[in-house]
């Protein structure tokens, strides 16, 4: 199996409610346990390099945890046209965004696009770049 099969694996079986093994994850795709882990970290490292610090599930709704020096960046996300409506931003002390997914939405496809959506923004902000 190659590394982009594996790594669909992956994102398709963490998005399950069942939680999963390493081990098992190995299995499925006739590596060893190191190399499943070797993946989830590049899966994570994807998100951090676009300043989310933790990524978590819960039911249909995705939370995304971000640094609040970047709040400002996170409110104009929930206006972003792909998520308008289905995100909610929490200022707490550790602030986050909270994405409603339908039901036919995959979530990692979903986390993606915001993810992808936070960073652009970022930019634009930082970077003073304005489309």
């Amino acid at each position: 199996m190659k590394a982009e099969e594996r790594r669909k694996l992956i994102r398709q079986t963490l998005t399950s409610q069942q939680p999963t093994s390493a081990t098992t994850l190995a299995e499925m795709c006739s590596v060893s346990r190191q190399v499943i882990v070797g993946d989830i970290a590049l899966l994570r490292a994807d998100a951090g390099r676009c300043g989310v610090s933790e990524l978590t599930q819960r039911d249909r709704r995705l939370m995304l945890f971000f640094q609040p020096r970047d709040i400002a960046v996170a409110g104009l996300l929930c206006s972003h046209p792909s998520f308008k409506g289905r995100m909610l931003l929490s200022a707490d002390a550790a602030p986050y965004l909270s994405l409603m997914l339908g039901k036919t939405q995959d979530p990692l496809t979903e986390a993606k696009k915001a993810v992808s959506a936070f960073f652009d923004l970022y930019q634009e902000q930082n970077c003073g770049i304005v489309k």
